[in-house]
């Protein structure tokens, strides 16, 4: 089903047709600016993903695609963002699942597959579970400091949004930067800067007591 699907998101008609309906007289070059958009500023220019140009496939935590040149939507969340026992019940649900139903899958399995598991795991992450510290406007500052400071010398920054637990970034790496070192940046930096504000850290420590008494 993995690799069905990863040779679906590479069919040249399939990608063709999704950027003409997100840009229909330019379905190459898609300008994008940063979060303060200011006319007057020289617009960035970021591509979609190019099935014609070369490309990486990696399998290290979750598959994904790589080419250079192009921009990427990225999300990462708080580590408590997903309830622990929620996780638990979706791990089991969808091991007994594919014991019941082994790969190949028919379509309307795999729309079974979807409807189940992945809308249902992104319904709970959208329900604002969690310790929710970068709510606090210092921690929000913390996260906005780090992705924008590489802006324009590792990448260039597009739209980005920083909710209560979780920070959504379009992004397009330069040339000799790889995505996963300025996510990596950007992870490191916020987490040990935000354990030094004494009020998330707070809030951290005691939501991590409650678990532990709950559990």
């Amino acid at each position: 089903q993995m690799s069905s699907n990863l040779l679906g998101s590479i069919d040249p008609d399939v990608v063709e047709a999704a950027s003409r309906r997100f840009y229909p007289e330019q379905a190459e070059h898609i300008p994008f600016y940063s979060v303060n958009d200011n006319p007057e500023e020289e617009e960035k220019v970021g591509n979609y993903f190019d099935p014609l140009e070369p490309v990486e496939f990696y399998r290290i935590n979750l598959p994904h695609l790589r080419q250079e040149g192009v921009m990427y939507f990225v999300t990462f969340r708080l580590a408590d963002s997903m309830p622990g026992e929620k996780l638990n019940e979706w791990i089991k649900d969808r091991e007994t699942w594919l014991r019941i139903h082994p790969a190949p899958h028919t379509s309307e399995q795999q729309q079974e597959y979807r409807k189940r598991f992945t809308a249902k795991i992104e319904h709970w992450l959208d329900q604002g579970s969690g310790s929710c510290i970068l709510a606090m406007p210092e921690c929000r500052k913390i996260v906005e400091n780090a992705l924008e400071h590489f802006d324009g010398e590792r990448y260039e920054l597009g739209e980005y949004v920083v909710a209560s637990n979780h920070v959504h970034v379009i992004v397009s790496p330069k040339v000799g930067w790889e995505l996963s070192d300025s996510l990596h940046s950007w992870k490191s930096f916020t987490a040990h800067a935000i354990l030094k504000v004494e009020a998330a850290s707070r809030r951290l420590l005691g939501d991590s007591k409650n678990r532990a008494t709950t559990n």
